[in-house]
Parts: C-alpha cells; structure tokens; sequence
C-alpha cells in the first residue's frame, strides 16, 4: 500500500479522495469507499443470506458506520527540517488528525485534536513560528489551537457561513479569514495585545458581483506575501 508521500507524488490533488485507517496509521488514500464499485460489491453481499451472509453483513455495516465517509477536506504537509514530517488533516468530522510522515513507508498518527467545533470542520491553517494550527468549520466558527498541546486557545465568531479559507499574516499574529457570508476577517491571535486576541479587527465586504446569480461573489483563496 502506498504511503502519503508516495501517493502526492503520484497525484498533485486529493480532493474528493478518501482514506481507511488501520492499526491507528494512514495505509492508503484512494477513491472513496461509497464511490459505484465498492457499494454494487456491498449490494451484492446483502443479498447473501444464511449465518455467515448475515455476519459479513454485519461486518460492514460496522465498517461503514465507523468509517462514515471520511472525505478530506484539507491537507496540510509540513517540513519541521531536513527529515521530520507532519501531516495535517480534516475530514467530514469535528476534528482535525496528525500524522508522522518521517517513516517512508508508513504514516503514524500522533494526535487526534478535537474539542473546538460542534459541526465539521472544512479547512485549516498552520503557522510554525506562533505554533498555532486554525480550523473552519461550516457554522462560519474558526477554532485555534496551541499545536504542541492541543489545546484550544479561542474561538473566533463573526462569519455566518462556511468557511472557505484561511492564512496565517506570519511573522504578525494576524490571521485572516474568508467564508460564504462574502465576508473577509482579520483577527488577532496570540503574542498580540490581549484586548485584540481572537477579536475580528477589521472586516471586508466583497463587492465583486455574481450577475448571473444575483448574488455577491465569494472569497475562495487568501494569499499572504
């Protein structure tokens, strides 16, 4: 099976592709496992009846329940140096999972970091020199997290819609936002004076226009340089 390196030099986007976790390490990112073939194989294994029909099924019922269509939404590879690997990332869950990718052949969780969000978390953000890691979640809600203790240092309010994307301003604690709502923040965030943490100071309207839709155009990129 392939390890994450292997496969993002085969593949340059993952979007819209899945994993299964074994053995708490990422064996394998693939298509998805409801996608036509696996699910006429389930179809088909449902219809076998008898004790052993009616066992498998219930394997995969399990198997699926636990899996629950784990699409990625985000991805997020970082190089601490020269040979230590991270990965960073988010599926249709409340979470977001971290994995060692130091070993060329298998990809080990460290953490699962959990506790910011109620609803699924869509995107994340990470900055290496404030040590913190973003997350957005589609309530419009940003969570932030200290990385080396996981814990959640703040939740940051102001968005009413998904949100679609998010950069840390490095070297200034400064993160920005966009979301659904067509709405861009700034907020503030750790070393910065306390009064301005996790406080939206500044917000922008996007007056880019959807004629067609008759609707305000949405921010799906930030770049930061």
């Amino acid at each position: 099976m392939k390890n994450v390196t292997q496969y993002l030099e085969d593949q340059k986007n993952i979007k819209g592709h899945s994993f299964e976790e074994k053995a708490d390490s990422l064996t394998s990112l693939g298509t998805s496992n409801f996608e036509s073939g696996s699910e006429n194989e389930f179809s088909d294994s449902k219809k076998k009846k008898g004790a052993d029909g009616e066992q498998d099924d219930k394997e995969q019922d399990a198997k699926l329940s636990r899996l629950g269509g784990p699409d990625i939404n985000d991805l997020l590879l970082v190089w601490e140096d020269e040979i230590d690997m991270i990965m960073m990332i988010c599926t249709n869950a409340r979470e977001y999972i971290v994995y060692d990718e130091s070993d060329p052949e298998q990809s080990k969780i460290l953490r699962r970091v959990s506790g910011g969000h109620q609803e699924e978390i869509t995107i994340l953000a990470y900055d290496f020199h404030l040590s913190l890691v973003a997350t957005g979640c589609i309530n419009g809600e940003i969570a932030v997290y200290d990385f080396e203790m996981s814990k959640c240092e703040g939740l940051l309010h102001g968005h009413t819609g998904d949100i679609t994307a998010l950069e840390f301003m490095a070297p200034y604690p400064l993160l920005l936002s966009a979301s659904m709502d067509t709405t861009v923040c700034i907020w503030g965030v750790r070393p910065c004076p306390s009064k301005l943490q996790y406080v939206c100071v500044k917000r922008f309207q996007n007056l880019s226009w959807k004629q067609e839709q008759d609707a305000r155009s949405v921010v799906t990129r930030l770049l930061v340089w």
